[in-house]
């Protein structure tokens, strides 16, 4: 199994979640080259539910690591997963948008 379906079958098996963090986390991360200041996730987090979304508030971030997508070095949230190719972004994309059922990345 690739990264790229390991991730879509973790999105499909995740989509009947209460919230959308994990979703936009792994979008965060695809659409960064799988990099991302923690600060910037927390913002789109924020912008995205429109509440105040802290670092320590929110179990997304060991969620995933537990679930062993991410990891966290210093300031930065790290995918552990390869860089997908850009039809597979694209792809990854539609999945989360089709799953959070609206366009987050249109913010």
């Amino acid at each position: 199994m690739t990264a790229t379906d390991t991730i879509l079958t973790f999105l499909e098996n995740t989509k009947f979640t209460m919230a959308n963090y994990q979703f936009v986390v792994l979008g965060e991360l695809i659409n960064n080259k799988n990099k991302a200041r923690i600060e910037d996730v927390l913002k789109a987090l924020n912008k995205v539910n429109k509440k105040h979304i802290t670092f320590s508030n929110t179990p997304v971030f060991k969620v995933l690591t537990k679930k062993g997508f991410i990891k966290i070095k210093d300031d930065l949230i790290i995918a552990n997963f390869p860089i997908m190719t850009n039809a597979d972004k694209q792809f990854a994309n539609s999945e989360i948008r089709r799953i959070m059922k609206f366009d987050y990345y249109k913010r």
